[in-house]
């Protein structure tokens, strides 16, 4: 629970009203949980991740999921999740491999939409300048994390695609820019970072890319 509290914390602290009514919904959430435990049941999740497809157009050293081929969720099972778990309203979580590389996004990301859930996104960025409108049109998306390791030569590197580096930093300014003409101040951008021995020194220059894209935190 006490990671739970942290999360609806770090939510309102951001003082952004989108967030602000997710964090609500974790508060509300955590009083649930703690109520149903005292009386013998589980609580329903505060935060629900689907793994939307193993897909991936990258082929990282560090990553498990490149060698285990192309399946993905189909959207039936994907409304499914949302009509069973709705009523509790949960984060939504959705990642991969690669999920924007998943054939039917379209009408997943519409299911969210229609059923104003709140919804966090993982991408590699690879994709993010073809995707960049959509996403900041949607009504439910909170926050987009993208991945950089380093400077483009040990990001490429890392990730195993030249020009992956260029391509990610071309997508988190086309979202940006998309983001702008909303008027929006959501989705908000974080950047993870897979922190390992061949580029740990590469910090600082994530730190000084964070600071220029205004990117609300840095993940390791």
């Amino acid at each position: 629970s006490s990671s739970r509290f942290r999360a609806a914390l770090q939510l309102l602290s951001l003082g952004v009203p989108g967030l602000r009514a997710a964090a609500r919904s974790h508060w509300r959430g955590l009083c649930r949980g703690r109520f149903r435990r005292a009386r013998g049941a589980a609580p329903p999740p505060l935060l629900v991740t689907l793994e939307l497809t193993t897909r991936c157009n990258l082929s990282c050293r560090m990553c498990w999921q490149r060698k285990t081929g192309g399946r993905a969720l189909p959207p039936a099972a994907v409304t499914a999740l949302l009509d069973e778990w709705g009523p509790a309203r949960p984060l939504w979580q959705l990642t991969g491999g690669e999920p924007l590389l998943h054939p039917e996004l379209d009408p997943i990301l519409a299911a969210f939409a229609r059923r104003k859930s709140p919804l966090l996104f993982n991408t590699n960025g690879l994709q993010l300048e073809e995707w960049a409108g959509r996403l900041a049109h949607h009504p439910g998306l909170l926050r987009i994390a993208v991945s950089l390791d380093g400077e483009p030569a040990v990001h490429d590197a890392l990730r195993g695609i030249p020009g992956a580096f260029d391509r990610t930093v071309a997508g988190i300014r086309k979202l940006g820019e998309a983001r702008k003409k909303t008027g929006r101040r959501l989705p908000l951008l974080q950047l993870n970072c897979a922190v390992t021995a061949d580029n740990y020194r590469q910090l600082p220059f994530l730190a000084g890319l964070a600071t220029r894209f205004t990117l609300i935190r840095i993940r390791g």
